[in-house]
């Protein structure tokens, strides 16, 4: 930690020396649990909603195009709550990186896999498809603010923008599986924009909630 401030070192020895430290395994198994739980209410929320549905898309398809949504979503998931070789966790630029390109990459994968456009979504679809992806994302999004809590003493809001990006890939994996409607214009206003919704709400919200205390 020789590049850190002194007073962001200080602040950061003074946190660990205050706060009882549970062991590495404590910490992931909890934060597992975490994360499992989360995935159970987006499960039943997708479940709730009607579960999966085929439009003009074959079978094939619609789960190759949500599995695209899918690894996105786990790479920057994995990338964001896995710390890597710091114990800063990954540099800002990676963070901001990842929280800008997600959504520009899945919706060109989206477009890419969308199959036979057909006809565009009215103005009360898009509404209507945008807050359930939102609901679907909203669960993991809690999942990661509160396994990476107080925990960032040089990057939170970035931290809480990749964190954002990645909740919104998942909703959106949830719904490309549950929505018919391939159009772009519904991908991208619907499907899509969550992920920079979220994004921006995990900057908002990293200072207050990331930030080591």
């Amino acid at each position: 930690m020789s590049g850190l401030r002194p007073q962001v070192r200080a602040l950061v020895f003074s946190a660990v020396r205050a706060t009882p430290s549970a062991s590495r395994r404590e910490v992931g198994r909890r934060n597992a649990a975490r994360l499992g739980l989360a995935a159970l209410v987006a499960l039943a929320e997708f479940f709730a909603l009607g579960g999966s549905v085929y439009g003009a898309r074959s079978v094939g398809l619609t789960l190759f195009s949500a599995a695209g949504w899918g690894l996105v979503a786990l790479a920057i998931t994995r990338l964001s709550l896995v710390r890597g070789p710091s114990m800063l966790g990954r540099p800002t630029r990676a963070l901001l990186t990842m929280a800008v390109a997600c959504a520009p990459i899945v919706f060109c994968w989206a477009a890419a896999t969308a199959g036979a456009q057909g006809a565009s979504a009215d103005w009360g679809l898009h509404a209507r498809c945008l807050g359930a992806t939102i609901l679907l994302s909203a669960p993991p999004f809690v999942a990661f603010l509160y396994a990476r809590r107080h925990s960032d003493p040089v990057h939170p809001a970035a931290l809480g923008a990749a964190l954002g990006a990645a909740s919104g890939a998942w909703g959106g994996a949830l719904i490309d599986l549950h929505c018919p409607v391939t159009h772009v214009a519904h991908l991208g206003a619907a499907h899509v924009m969550p992920i920079a919704l979220f994004a921006l709400a995990g900057a908002a919200l990293g200072k207050r909630v990331l930030s080591l205390r």
